[in-house]
C-alpha cells in the first residue's frame, strides 16, 4: 500500500499568557519528530507561529517567553498613552518585535508557510494575511481594537 505523506497543519490561537502554552505543544511535536508543514495563528499564537515559521526552535521560543515571566521585562513593553484612543502607544512592542523578526522578513521567505488572522476595522471582516511583509501582519494580529467600524 502506497501511503502519501500526511501533511500537518497547526493553528495557534490567542489568549494572552495562556497562548504561551502553544510552545509546549511545539516542544512535544519536535521531540516526537513530527514535522509541521503549515501554520496559522492569531494574537500571541500568531507571534509564536511566525517565530517558529521563521526557523526558531520551541526551546528558543521557551527561553524568550521565560524572560517575560519576570514582571520588569513584561512592564518594559508597556508605554501607556491615555491621550490616544488605544490603551498603549505600542512603540516598545513594535521595537521588541522588530528585534525578534528583523526589518526585512516577509511571508515569502519563511521556512514554513504561515497565515495570520486579523480584523479589518473598516469592514469588521476577518482577514487572513499570507504574503508581503511579516511585521505589519504581526502588528495586525496582536492589535486590540476598542471597537470595530
Amino acid at each position: 500500500m502506497n501511503m502519501a505523506k500526511i501533511k500537518v497543519g497547526l493553528a495557534l490561537g490567542g489568549g494572552g499568557a495562556r497562548g504561551l502554552a502553544h510552545i509546549g505543544v511545539l516542544k512535544v511535536l519536535e521531540r516526537e519528530g513530527i514535522q509541521i508543514d503549515c501554520l496559522a495563528g492569531t494574537s500571541i499564537g500568531g507571534v509564536i507561529a511566525a517565530a517558529f515559521a521563521q526557523g526558531r526552535t520551541a526551546e528558543e521560543l521557551e527561553a524568550e517567553a521565560t524572560k517575560f515571566s519576570k514582571v520588569r521585562h513584561l512592564v518594559s513593553l508597556l508605554d501607556p498613552n491615555p491621550a490616544r484612543r488605544g490603551f498603549l502607544e505600542g512603540n516598545r512592542v513594535r521595537k521588541y518585535l522588530l528585534s525578534l523578526f528583523g526589518p526585512d522578513q516577509s511571508f515569502e521567505n519563511l521556512k514554513i508557510p504561515l497565515i495570520l488572522n486579523a480584523v479589518d476595522l473598516n469592514t469588521c471582516a476577518e482577514i487572513a494575511i499570507s504574503e508581503g511583509p511579516l511585521l505589519p501582519a504581526i502588528y495586525g494580529t496582536i492589535a486590540v481594537p476598542g471597537s470595530c467600524a
